[in-house]
């Protein structure tokens, strides 16, 4: 090789490895500008959609915080496109970049999704109230329903008003205007049932319709789970609020049950939470995270209500009660009897301050379906209670033998029942014809 050759080498080898770092530096202002259009068109996009749901926020239904947390979601999209935009105008001009700065982009765009993953999160969480259990703690009666609120409870999206009762807001009363106030427990509350197919609004519907006037509102005051005591205090609190010219007392076997071996109280008070606070942590995965592993603990909790799971036999030492059959045949088992005389104890103090403000109460007997069948021994509640209401002068409509007929002329069990105890819409009809009946005739007599 010559000297010229060799020299010409050198000079070829120089001005290749000259050209690699140019090239590497023109790929990088490539990257980077590529990266910040991606960045500019995602935040551009959740703008626009953010600025769609807060024009029409009453449409999406989203409560104040959701609205609160979308604006600012929205603003900082908005204020990422401008910037990604203006940053995506200089990087488009430039020739050459250091390698470092779009790997630097690359970060920032991963923390940028983050941030934008929990703010999407944080305009979803907290929840809505229909998402959120009806049922919150209650000083004196252990839980009741939140108020002026709308939530998931006895297998239903409800509504309630400003006294918490399922329904509609109550205005003022007018001028010959009657008002019916049902007490009672899921039955009458509406287990799994639609409102309109609730008992209390067919009986004012059946009572209107009889009357051919619109004069009658029909008020639910169910909860379920109730029983007597609880609903004697509900009555002389948020029930008298509502001025009612007559009362119903709706009762079922589960009212004596859950008293049993416990009296007026409750073994789980200190386990039992029914609100479900949501958190107000700033990340919206946490507070998602935190909505759903409370969710989840409020089902178990609700699982294990005493109503649905107490056992009256479980002490049967100190109760007396070996056998369920017990609590419908045998009044004189020491568990069974202190049941009893507290349920009749509170039933008295209702017709009590019925006399007191004079208008009518009405006691209703709901049975389960294990009382249609011919077995004597099944009637001895609705005969303690018919027994209770002759005494009391208190009118007395025992739905047993409604719903046996109906089940004897083709209406099966399965057919007209949920479970042991609440009724489907057919099953409640039938026994709000049957206290509409009794109610229209209590309102003549009070001359209301």
């Amino acid at each position: 090789m010559t000297v010229q050759e060799h020299y010409a080498n050198n000079i070829r080898d120089a001005e290749a490895s000259t050209d690699e770092p140019v090239a590497a530096d023109r790929r990088a202002a490539r990257l980077l500008s590529a990266l910040l259009l991606l960045a500019f068109l995602i935040a551009a996009l959740l703008f626009v959609a953010g600025a769609m749901g807060v024009l029409f926020v009453d449409l999406i239904q989203l409560i104040p915080a959701q609205t609160e947390e979308l604006i600012a979601t929205t603003v900082l999209q908005g204020a990422v496109a401008l910037v990604a935009a203006v940053m995506y105008a200089w990087s488009h001009r430039l020739q050459r970049v250091a390698p470092f700065w779009p790997r630097l982009m690359l970060v920032v765009l991963v923390v940028y999704g983050a941030l934008t993953v929990d703010r999407g999160f944080a305009v979803v969480y907290p929840r809505p109230d229909k998402h959120v259990p009806i049922l919150t703690r209650h000083a004196t009666r252990l839980w009741y329903h939140r108020r002026s609120a709308t939530g998931f409870g006895s297998g239903c999206y409800i509504h309630t008003n400003s006294l918490g009762f399922r329904g509609q807001e109550i205005p003022p009363k007018v001028n010959g205007e009657r008002r019916v106030l049902m007490l009672g427990d899921s039955i009458t509350f509406g287990f799994v049932l639609k409102d309109d197919e609730t008992i209390p609004r067919q009986v004012e519907r059946f009572i209107n319709e009889a009357t051919n006037d619109d004069d009658v509102r029909c008020i639910n005051a169910g909860v379920s789970g109730y029983t007597t005591w609880q609903e004697r205090d509900l009555f002389e609190n948020e029930g008298l609020d509502t001025q009612p010219d007559a009362v119903v007392v709706q009762f079922c076997i589960n009212d004596m049950i859950g008293i049993i071996g416990i009296g007026r109280g409750n073994p789980m008070t200190d386990e039992m939470d029914f609100s479900l606070n949501q958190s107000s942590h700033w990340s919206g995965i946490w507070r998602a995270l935190s909505y759903h592993a409370a969710h989840r603990e409020h089902q178990e909790l609700a699982d294990r209500q005493r109503w649905a799971q107490h056992d009256p036999t479980a002490d049967s030492e100190a109760t007396g009660l070996h056998e369920i059959e017990d609590i419908y045949d045998n009044p004189l088992v020491p568990a069974v009897k202190a049941a009893w005389e507290w349920c009749l104890e509170d039933l008295t103090g209702i017709k009590q301050r019925c006399d007191d403000i004079d208008i009518p109460m009405v006691l209703v007997y709901s049975p389960d379906t294990v009382e249609f069948g011919d077995d004597p021994k099944y009637r001895q509640p609705s005969n303690i209670l018919r027994g209770w209401a002759e005494k009391h002068g208190v009118p007395f409509v025992d739905i047993t033998p409604i719903w046996q007929d109906a089940i004897a002329n083709g209406g099966p069990a399965d057919d007209m029942f949920y479970d042991a105890i609440h009724p489907k819409p057919y099953a409640a009809k039938l026994m709000a014809k049957a206290i509409a009946d009794v109610v229209m005739d209590e309102l003549k007599v009070a001359g209301r």
